[in-house]
């Protein structure tokens, strides 16, 4: 172990977030862990994250909304918490040259592939968010991914470059420092939505719960993080995270 920029760095772990995990209450609000390698990294829907060893970013940072100019955070608006690490993500890769989007509700696509995803887990108290986890992954110089893996590039597939991992850390987790102390900008909210994969037009979605195939377009999120679609005929329809997918 040892630390460099104020990332604790590991050789090698199971999870960056499960190791937060295992060191709360002892670690310090805004500490952040990654590895080099990680051997059971999860995200989104209960999968695995999977990612070689050495080549991409991942790490994981511990946050306590209303303490260290961190504004505090309402259970029923922990969304916000989503929206500004998509958003924070989004501006890394942005500030690589790349252009990208947001896949509702927290994955970064370029075009119609992932280049990073995250898993965020909150516990609240008494109406307010206590804690939360922000693990993060995003792949930098991979080029040949699992064909399990849906959708996948990598910066170094869009660009041709090699990256350093240690400073395109840092590089994120300024960022990501930097936003989390607006957790309560009026605008975030609207900044999030704005650059919704999918954002103009119909496009094909799946209700999870009854299988049924439809077009719609955004309409919005609300701050509770429903989406909400407009099908063809007007009728609008709000949706939690896993109770409707994109059709890709």
């Amino acid at each position: 172990m040892e630390t460099a920029g104020g990332i604790i760095w590991l050789d090698s772990v199971d999870s960056t977030s499960d190791e937060i995990r295992r060191r709360i209450p002892a670690i310090d609000n805004l500490s952040v862990i990654a590895a080099r390698e990680q051997t059971a990294g999860r995200g989104q829907r209960g999968n695995k994250w999977l990612t070689r060893p050495s080549e991409n970013i991942t790490l994981s940072m511990y946050v306590r909304p209303g303490e260290d100019g961190i504004p505090a955070v309402r259970a029923s608006e922990a969304f916000r918490i989503t929206a500004c690490t998509a958003l924070s993500v989004a501006g890394y890769v942005a500030s690589r040259g790349v252009r990208c989007s947001i896949k509702w509700p927290n994955d970064i696509y370029c075009g119609d592939r992932k280049v990073s995803g995250m898993l965020i887990e909150s516990s609240v108290s008494e109406g307010f968010v206590r804690d939360t986890i922000l693990g993060i992954g995003v792949n930098l110089n991979q080029t040949a991914f699992p064909p399990e893996v849906q959708n996948p590039t990598s910066l170094k597939r869009l660009t041709g470059d090699d990256y350093d991992i240690r400073r395109e850390s840092d590089a994120l987790v300024s960022i990501l420092l930097e936003n989390l102390r607006s957790l309560d900008s009026p605008s975030l909210l609207k900044d999030y939505t704005s650059l919704l994969y999918r954002r103009d037009g119909f496009h094909p979605y799946s209700d999870c719960r009854s299988g049924e195939q439809f077009d719609a377009r955004i309409d919005g999120i609300d701050p509770d993080g429903k989406i909400r679609l407009v099908l063809r005929d007007g009728s609008l329809k709000r949706y939690f995270f896993k109770e409707v997918s994109y059709i890709i």
